[in-house]
């Protein structure tokens, strides 16, 4: 396991949430009428960012954003348009009421973290099929999260804290790019040694070469002082014969 820190909070706050008890009331009408709509895997949030209401905006924002939308379906008939009034009155309702805003955040959080949930039993089946969780399958996960949730620190803290209360080793990123870069290094030791051993080798093997054609050469000059010297014997044999 790694023994880099992670942010616990996060993960606590997680375990918290996913297992919190949402007091759905309003809720209950928020979630029929998306269904209605056809966004039954969607959620409120959802729908407002369609309708043009996101969540950097102020609450007096909102709330006007809100009362314009329900005036104008207000006046329509078809095409979800009850539903659409609907919701919006949910939503002023909750903006309304401190309590319900908080409840309904926490049932945001539950609702998004209810899909990562899913995705950390996968890793731990993936990690039960083949007894290891390597780095590009973390990754994968950690963005599958970070796609539900929209805040990649928060991702990898909730994954490796699961990881870490189910007992499930798993690499850090930096811990593999640290070690990435110690292989690196070390294959430039090596290549680094390897240029220096064969330049010493090389220079050992121009040396024995230059031994070598140094010895030829003075074998050579022996074998040539020997045929003449014997040339030199034979002519003073014949002329010693030839003056008896």
């Amino acid at each position: 396991m790694a023994k880099n820190t992670f942010d616990e909070k996060v993960y606590n706050e997680f375990c918290e949430i996913l297992n919190k008890k949402i007091n759905l009331g309003e809720l209950i009408t928020i979630e029929e009428n998306l269904e209605n709509l056809g966004m039954k895997d969607k959620t409120l949030e959802d729908f407002l960012e369609g309708e043009g209401i996101f969540q950097r905006m102020s609450k007096s924002e909102k709330l006007e954003k809100v009362g314009e939308l329900k005036n104008f379906y207000s006046k329509r008939r078809g095409s979800g348009a009850s539903e659409k009034s609907k919701l919006l009155e949910s939503y002023r309702i909750i903006l309304n009421d401190i309590n319900k805003e908080k409840e309904y955040d926490n049932y945001l959080k539950k609702v998004k973290y209810a899909g990562v949930n899913q995705i950390l039993k996968n890793s731990k089946e993936v990690y039960k099929r083949d007894g290891i969780l390597k780095l590009n399958q973390i990754e994968n996960y950690v963005s599958q999260i970070n796609l539900k949730i929209k805040n990649e620190s928060d991702a990898r803290n909730i994954f490796y804290g699961f990881c870490r209360e189910e007992e499930i080793p798993y690499t850090v990123e930096r811990d593999y790019k640290n070690t990435e870069n110690e292989n690196k290094e070390s294959q430039e030791d090596r290549k680094e040694r390897y240029r220096k051993n064969y330049n010493s080798n090389s220079n050992e093997n121009k040396s024995e070469r230059a031994e070598v054609k140094m010895n030829a050469k003075d074998a050579k000059v022996l074998f040539c002082l020997s045929l003449v010297c014997l040339f030199l014997w034979i002519t003073f044999f014949v002329f010693y014969f030839n003056n008896i």
